[in-house]
């Protein structure tokens, strides 16, 4: 068996693309970013985030939680960010997202000491509220009231 000591630079081949997740509805209540990694030795990954997609940016990989390789393990946990499995970086898992605190441009960045590389991609979060509107319509045999139930999803750009 040979072992390669040939020194190679990180090479992020798959990222995830943008997420969208919608508060206020049934469901999974996570995004989930993916980042997969190939270099020599194994690059050390670290996500971080920027609010407003350009910036200041925050370290959001440090010493995360993590939830034991099952996703629905978010449903009982606070919002905030953990590692799908021990401190396996590659899955970063942002549970019960909040618009303020977690919309925006997040950084996959690879490195090992024969160099260093960086991907991107974006959390969408929208609010979808129920709006139930009353229809009122008087006709000549009598009033009729009838009720539609309407779904209405606002979108914070």
């Amino acid at each position: 068996m040979h072992i390669s000591t040939e020194l190679v630079a990180p090479n992020i081949t798959s990222i995830t693309k943008d997420v969208t997740v919608v508060q206020g509805e049934q469901g999974p209540g996570r995004a989930v970013l993916f980042c997969e990694v190939f270099g020599n030795p194994d690059p050390e990954i670290t996500w971080f985030f920027y609010k407003d997609g350009i910036g200041k940016r925050t370290q959001v990989s440090k010493g995360g939680s993590h939830l034991n390789g099952n996703l629905d393990d978010c449903k009982s946990r606070r919002s905030g960010y953990f590692f799908l499995r021990g401190n396996d970086p590659k899955h970063l898992v942002i549970c019960n997202p909040d618009f303020e605190e977690h919309q925006g441009k997040y950084q996959c960045h690879a490195s090992n000491i024969a160099g260093k590389m960086d991907k991107y991609a974006s959390v969408n979060i929208e609010s979808k509220y129920i709006i139930d509107i009353i229809f009122k319509h008087n006709l000549r045999s009598g009033r009729i009231l009838a009720s539609l139930s309407h779904s209405l999803t606002l979108v914070a750009r």
